[in-house]
């Protein structure tokens, strides 16, 4: 729970310190600047990270924190919502979301039961 706690309270300060630069010139020149790029709340180093993305696997539990188990390629995701992830417990699920790889955290839109 600690643990949860802390990664939260990082996000959050991620999230306030990226609103802080929201036109730092890593994405594009000032001068073209795409209006998209305006719309985009998140810190520089992670834009491109904010891609909603499906991921596959079985919801799993480790260190006392549910996690999505990917066993095909052999990869384990941190999920950032841990009361959605209860409710799927040992089951193979489809996560929708978005993939923090500083933190191989997944900011879970939705889960749903995979269909085969």
């Amino acid at each position: 729970m600690k643990k949860l706690t802390l990664f939260m309270a990082a996000l959050m300060l991620a999230a306030i310190v990226g609103g802080a630069a929201p036109n730092a010139p890593q994405q594009a020149p000032p001068s073209q600047d795409p209006p998209s790029a305006q719309q985009q709340p998140a810190a520089p180093d992670q834009g491109a990270q904010k891609q909603t993305q499906t991921f596959m696997g079985q919801i799993t539990q480790s260190n006392g924190q549910y996690i999505l188990r990917d066993s095909a390629s052999n990869v384990s995701y941190q999920l950032d919502d841990q009361n959605e992830a209860k409710k799927f417990d040992g089951q193979k699920v489809k996560v929708t979301g978005t993939l923090d790889s500083a933190s191989n955290t997944i900011h879970v839109e939705k889960i749903e039961v995979a269909t085969s």
